[in-house]
């Protein structure tokens, strides 16, 4: 599988698409960057769609990292609710850390596939603010996830008419 118009690098052998799921695009390059990753079987199942195998291989989550995979599968199977559960708890819990901006970037994907378009936009700004230094490939991302988010609030805005400026866009501007 090729990149797609619209992808943004993600790491070796993946991508994350214009709907910002990760996708792997050379199996070979993705196993060999995961090598010595325990999670890596957990990782290649949820980005090749099979949340629920994913969830089996992952097991009692008990690290940050378990957790939010644990997050990430449950919104793939489409319970989102219990998947913001999760990650608004690892928010709360990583806030002041390296690994804030991370865990709100995952977070405003949750919240965009739940219909909170406005949350996620203030998650994937402030996860973009937190990588202001960052390696050019994780800012690519939360350019690329804030980027799509503002674009769902145009096109709703156009065609519903909506006003602008909801006040978690707001916080995420200021």
């Amino acid at each position: 599988m090729t990149p797609e118009p619209g992808d943004v690098a993600g790491g070796p052998g993946w991508v994350i698409g214009g709907d910002l799921r990760p996708r792997i695009t050379d199996a070979a390059v993705f196993r060999a960057g995961l090598e010595g990753d325990a999670l890596a079987d957990v990782i290649e199942a949820l980005w090749n769609g099979e949340p629920e195998r994913a969830l089996r291989l992952l097991g009692d989550p008990t690290t940050i990292r378990m957790r939010a995979l644990h997050a990430d599968c449950l919104a793939a199977t489409g319970d989102t609710a219990a998947a913001l559960t999760v990650y608004d708890a690892l928010v709360d819990e990583v806030a002041g850390t390296s690994r804030e901006a991370v865990i709100r970037q995952h977070r405003g994907k949750v919240l965009l596939a739940a219909g909170r378009t406005h949350a996620a936009v203030a998650d994937f700004a402030r996860a973009l603010a937190l990588r202001r230094d960052a390696d050019p490939t994780l800012r690519a991302s939360s350019e690329h996830a804030l980027a799509a988010a503002r674009r769902r609030i145009d096109a709703t805005t156009e065609d519903h008419d909506e006003p602008r400026g909801h006040p978690d866009e707001r916080e995420a501007r200021a």
